[in-house]
């Protein structure tokens, strides 16, 4: 999370795929460190790239994103 707060969009995405990589996923589904992909790419302009990415959480961050700084 601070990488993004920091702006570091690329980081937090190469650091969520690295975790990704390296952890056995048997216990979690992982949607956490997906859904900062998810994210990361929407933060960027990468919208379209970022919902083929990941699942509805995705999708539903992006939307959560968009609207809440409308309010």
């Amino acid at each position: 999370m601070e990488l993004s707060n920091a702006g570091e969009h690329k980081k937090r995405v190469e650091f969520c795929r690295r975790i990704l990589e390296m952890l056995d996923w048997s216990f979690d589904d992982a949607s956490n460190f997906k859904s900062a992909i998810g994210e990361e790419l929407y933060a960027e302009g990468k919208v379209e790239q970022g919902r083929k990415r990941n699942s509805i959480m995705t999708y539903m961050m992006i939307l959560h994103s968009r609207f809440s700084s409308q309010l």
